[in-house]
């Protein structure tokens, strides 16, 4: 007859292989769980206690997965800001483009300005409509097409944009 240590430690390392499978009970595990030998109170109560340990575990690495993606989207924005801050200041500056010895910065004009309609949708002209079955909203394409060309109607608003470019 094995002792309650033994028993602990195959049941630990049954665990962690039941832990390895993703949680999944094999058909070998769990007829290794049915090979441990002990008093049947004993292995009750090192199943359970075994699986209190893992849901600790568990909650711990959940609390960290949670920790760790508030810092991803902390640097991320960190990151953005700082980027912006450059671009704000390249632009105040006047120099649009600055080279160093690791990067080429450069402020470019965006390859697509925003267009919106700004005056009520009804009025919006037929050429700029582009039907959705039961919705319409703006055809952004012909409103483009009609603004290089120099013949978009009077309520709409272009908005021209710059971006970072970092080499």
């Amino acid at each position: 007859m094995s002792t309650l240590y033994s028993l602990a430690d195959e049941l630990r390392r049954i665990g962690d292989a039941l832990e390895d499978s993703g949680g999944e009970l094999t058909p070998e595990l769990e007829a290794a769980l049915n090979a441990t030998e002990g008093a049947f109170e004993a292995k009750v109560e090192a199943c359970i206690a075994l699986a209190a340990e893992k849901e600790r575990d568990a909650e711990g690495a959940q609390s960290e997965g949670k920790r760790l993606e508030a810092l991803s989207k902390s640097r991320f924005g960190a990151a953005e800001r700082l980027r912006l801050y450059v671009k704000a200041q390249m632009e105040a500056a006047g120099r649009l483009k600055v080279e160093t010895p690791l990067f080429k910065v450069a402020v470019q004009n965006a390859s697509r300005p925003s267009i919106r309609w700004t005056w009520d949708m009804e009025a919006l002209p037929e050429a700029f409509v582009k039907v959705i079955p039961a919705t319409s909203r703006l055809d952004s394409d012909a409103a483009l097409k009609a603004y290089k060309a120099g013949t978009l109607p009077e309520g709409f608003e272009v908005a021209t944009s710059t971006f970072l470019r970092v080499r």
